[in-house]
């Protein structure tokens, strides 16, 4: 019996990882497609004239983004709860060195890489896991509440399956209720043990003011990307930026269960910026770029976060690095 059940598990989940890379298998196709057409009918001229280099509008980017991710730290030291006693320089360099696993693929890595420093400064993993899952869903109500409200200001169409985001994100306004979040983490905490406080689950008010702060974390992210846009590529438009980047986190944070999340992710912001550029050639280097870009964002961050954790006296910082949880 105890096995028959096992057997049922292993095949839902494979019939749903099965699902999920058939969906992305499918955009992936589509995208190349798409992008085929588009490099036939590009002349070399155009393409070289599509993107240029201007390093002022990526200084600003820079600045805009890293006013984003200092609020969102602050945010995430929120999420954590009072029992969790670690200098902002400890978030921040936690936050910073974990961000850098999003360039290997799969989305695990930086969430486990996250959960496995905190440990290691004695912070338990289900307070950590409990804070990731409250910061991913409203991170994804975010992006979803960004794309509907730009889309129709920008160039971008709707692209298909909006409706298993719109269920999704449904799903996740059900799952931040207080009942409901306390019993997931409850179940959470009999399947890898430990026990979770209720005490530790967020009211709605606090929900909202978190979900405020992350709407403008992200519309700083926006804007960043709308900087970077004005600075390698033809033309710019906050809207069509605004609109692919919530689109990117709505995807990429809500459907973070799903296999192959990245491409999703990508291929949604191409074909949203497509018909801005009006070729896909260009709309995915300019992503391209962004991504690259983001790269040396994320490591001027770590940078940033060790040269603030190397400041303090050695053994001051070793005292304010013991936590001390309720």
């Amino acid at each position: 019996m105890g096995a028959t059940r096992a057997l049922r598990r292993i095949d839902r989940r494979w019939l749903g990882r099965a699902l999920g890379l058939l969906v992305s298998g499918v955009v992936l196709v589509l995208l190349l497609r798409q992008l085929a057409a588009d490099w036939t009918s590009l002349s070399q001229q155009t393409l070289r004239q599509a993107l240029h280099f201007d390093p002022l509008p990526l200084a600003l980017a820079w600045v805009i983004q890293t006013a984003g991710w200092m609020l969102l730290v602050a945010t995430w030291r929120q999420m954590l709860g009072r029992g969790v006693d670690l200098p902002f320089r400890q978030h921040m360099r936690i936050s910073a060195y974990t961000s850098l696993a999003h360039v290997i693929p799969g989305s695990i890595w930086s969430p486990a890489s996250r959960v496995a420093m905190y440990r290691s400064q004695g912070v338990s993993g289900l307070v950590v896991s409990a804070a990731l899952l409250i910061e991913w869903l409203l991170v994804g109500l975010g992006g979803l509440l960004l794309y509907v409200v730009f889309l129709p200001l920008s160039a971008a169409r709707p692209p298909q399956g909006m409706e298993v985001l719109a269920v999704v994100a449904a799903a996740s306004l059900v799952l931040l209720h207080p009942r409901a979040f306390s019993r997931t983490m409850h179940f959470a905490a009999a399947r890898i043990g430990g026990e979770y406080d209720a005490a530790q689950t967020p009211r709605p008010g606090r929900l909202v003011l978190w979900f405020g702060s992350i709407l403008i974390v992200l519309a700083l992210s926006g804007l960043a990307l709308a900087a970077l846009m004005y600075a390698v590529s033809p033309t710019t438009s906050i809207p069509d930026a605004m609109a692919a980047w919530g689109l990117s986190m709505a995807v990429s944070n809500l459907l973070i269960w799903m296999p192959a999340t990245s491409i999703l992710k990508e291929a949604g912001v191409v074909l949203l910026l497509t018909p801005l550029y009006g070729s896909s050639v260009i709309a995915l280097g300019v992503v391209v770029v962004w991504r690259i870009w983001m790269v040396f964002v994320q490591l001027s961050w770590a940078a940033i976060a060790a040269l603030a954790v190397r400041a303090l006296k050695p053994g001051r910082a070793e005292h304010e690095a013991r936590p001390s949880v309720e």
